[in-house]
C-alpha cells in the first residue's frame, strides 16, 4: 500500500466510545489507556475530548491560620512561629 508524503498507515482504529469511557471511570491516565488499546496518548486525548471529559482538578485547600488567638501575629520562621507577646516577653515588655 502506498501513502502520499507525511501520512502513516493506520493499522488499529480506537475502540467503540463506551470502551473508552469505561477506562476513564477506571482512573486510567490517558497514557495507561493507550498502553491497553495499543494507540498512543494523544489519540486518547482527542477521543476524551470530543467526547468532553475532563480530569477534574483538586480543589485548592485553604490555609490553617497559625494563630489561634484573634488579634496575635504570628510571623513563621523556618526555626518556629514567632508572635507579638512571645517578643514582648523576650524583651520584658
Amino acid at each position: 500500500m502506498t501513502f502520499a508524503k507525511g501520512q502513516k498507515a493506520r493499522n488499529r482504529k480506537l475502540p467503540a466510545d463506551s470502551e473508552i469511557i469505561k477506562l476513564f471511570n477506571a482512573g486510567l491516565s490517558n497514557a495507561e489507556m493507550a498502553a491497553r488499546i495499543g494507540c498512543t496518548a494523544q489519540a486518547i486525548g482527542n477521543r476524551l475530548n470530543r467526547l468532553g471529559l475532563t480530569r477534574k482538578k483538586p480543589e485548592p485547600v485553604e490555609p490553617v491560620p497559625p494563630a489561634t488567638r484573634p488579634n496575635v501575629v504570628c510571623r513563621q520562621f523556618s526555626w518556629g512561629t514567632v508572635s507579638l507577646p512571645i517578643v514582648r516577653g523576650w524583651y520584658g515588655a
